[in-house]
């Protein structure tokens, strides 16, 4: 069994004691004025930008920027020749918004970052790429400033797109991108709701940054410091296992109604990612104003109801291999249970917990792949494997345990 350890976030937060105040009623653009914000550092890009493949039900395009055309891929126009809602997608990680051949190639739903799910539900959706972000463009990366002018021009090419509804065009993103979208919802109220998942509420750290370090220039980037400014529905969502303290960081400060801040229970950075965005292609099918309003409550059953769904598309997985090994289903059968954490303290927790479930035989140990060391407990329970409700219910206690104490529950295999 080869096992990958599992990154609960990919942000990085700059825990700085900086906190600068923003000047209340103006737009994030509006604050920005004339500065001229200065790039010092930039690593070139040499990958070529993948064109999507016929089969993909994305086409490369180009759209209009201040500083030329920006490549993006987008959904072709629905064969029916009505108007339809759209959806902006800003792909996460380093360089933000620089989707790839990711968007189309099959993924797990426990980190969707294909976010399909809109487009196949019939939306129209762009995954535009900024300054800096690709080869092909125009521009240096600015680390989410001019960035946001981009993004406000992808709007303006979806919005000129005739099949387009432009009363409910929406903007999202995950993780950097969900920065950039939180930034984007500060600067302009073109958008009829946007959805930031996973984003920080200051910056990224020095590391990161291809600007100049000073702090008037981190000030210029950082979201916490103008959420009263945003206009639009905006709901920002994190799993409570993922980057979780710039939510908590961001609702000491909140004043804004349009602004939801959202924390799901026992999700992380990217398992919530699939079930928030099918929650909101629902609400936004079902808008015809282009209003949305999600309760906080709906976000987290749809987040379990989707956990659910993929544990047990795991068990079915795990039995039809058992199937293919030639295992007899009608004895019961001994399954060993895998956890994962970082230090063998993370997992003293566990035990009197699996205990207490019935479960026994525990074997500890540090193990190590290409990602480092981590510590791996095995616990075992006999089975009936033709009850499914059992199969899927010790599946589920296993999952509830390891988000409880913060680990990494992995799957179930046969002793043999």
């Amino acid at each position: 069994m080869k096992f990958v350890f599992k990154l609960l976030s990919l942000a990085i937060v700059w825990n700085s004691p900086l906190y600068l105040q923003a000047q209340d009623g103006m737009s994030l653009l509006e604050i920005r004025g004339k500065h001229q914000t200065k790039i010092i550092s930039q690593t070139p890009i040499e990958e070529d930008y993948p064109e999507p493949p016929k089969d993909s039900g994305l086409k490369l395009v180009k759209y209009k920027t201040d500083l030329g055309d920006m490549l993006a891929y987008i959904t072709p126009p629905p064969k029916e020749g009505e108007k339809v809602p759209a959806v902006i997608w800003l792909t996460g990680g380093f360089p933000v918004a620089s989707p790839g051949s990711f968007v189309w190639e099959q993924t797990t739903l426990e980190n969707e970052q294909t976010c399909r799910v809109y487009r196949y539900s019939g939306l129209a959706m762009m995954f535009p790429t900024v300054r800096g972000s690709i080869k092909e463009n125009p521009g240096k990366s600015e680390h989410f400033y001019g960035e946001v002018n981009d993004v406000i021009k992808a709007y303006d090419y979806v919005a000129s797109l005739p099949y387009v509804d432009k009363q409910r065009i929406y903007l999202g993103g995950h993780s950097t991108g969900g920065t950039l979208a939180l930034l984007v919802a500060e600067s302009t109220d073109k958008f009829a709701g946007v959805i930031s998942l996973g984003p920080v509420a200051k910056d990224y750290g020095k590391d990161y940054a291809t600007h100049e370090w000073n702090d008037t220039e981190r000030k210029l980037r950082h979201p916490i410091l103008y959420l009263d400014s945003i206009k639009t529905p905006t709901y920002i969502i994190e799993g409570v296992h993922g980057n979780s303290s710039a939510i908590e960081q961001m609702k000491k400060v909140n004043k804004n109604p349009k602004v939801k801040l959202i924390t799901v229970k026992s999700a992380d950075h990217f398992n919530c990612i699939h079930p928030v965005n099918s929650l909101f292609t629902e609400a936004i099918l079902n808008s015809k104003n282009g209003k949305l309003d999600i309760k906080r409550e709906l976000i987290e059953k749809s987040y379990l109801t989707a956990r659910k769904r993929q544990l047990e598309v795991k068990d079915l997985k795990a039995l039809t291999q058992a199937r293919t090994d030639g295992t007899d289903f009608h004895q019961e059968q001994t399954l060993l249970y895998y956890f994962y954490a970082s230090t063998k303290t993370d997992l003293t927790a566990i035990k009197s917990r699996l205990q207490k479930a019935g479960f026994n035989h525990f074997i500890s140990k540090k193990q190590s792949d290409e990602n480092g060391e981590y510590v791996l407990i095995c616990v075992e329970r006999k089975l009936n494997l033709l009850d499914l409700q059992q199969v899927f219910g010790t599946s589920a206690v296993c999952q509830s345990i390891a988000d409880e104490s913060k680990i990494y529950y992995d799957e179930w295999l046969i002793n043999k």
